[in-house]
């Protein structure tokens, strides 16, 4: 993969997307989240991180918004808690 003036978006797959995305945290961070991994997810994002040397800056900006979405999307899509709970056991019985 190009990493200068060729790396696009679009074209890039989830693993590389969250390789760019962890390079793009820093080593703290990505090793925060590196300890969820497993040992393929792990091997996969880690050969992907060792290709990307280099993130131009509108990629970086392209990343963030769609992380940016994924996480609002999760937060407002998604609820747990005491009724959901009550709701799920009583419709499993």
């Amino acid at each position: 993969m190009e990493v200068t003036g060729g790396l696009e978006i679009e074209k890039m797959s989830k693993t590389q997307k969250l390789a760019a995305l962890l390079i793009m945290l820093g080593e703290e961070s990505a090793a925060q989240i590196m300890k969820n991994l497993d040992e393929h997810e792990l091997e996969a994002v880690t050969g992907e991180m060792a290709k990307l040397p280099a993130i131009p800056q509108n990629v970086q900006r392209d990343l963030l918004r769609e992380f940016n979405n994924m996480a609002v999307e999760a937060t407002t899509s998604v609820l747990g808690g005491v009724p959901f709970a009550k709701n799920s056991l009583e419709r499993s019985v």
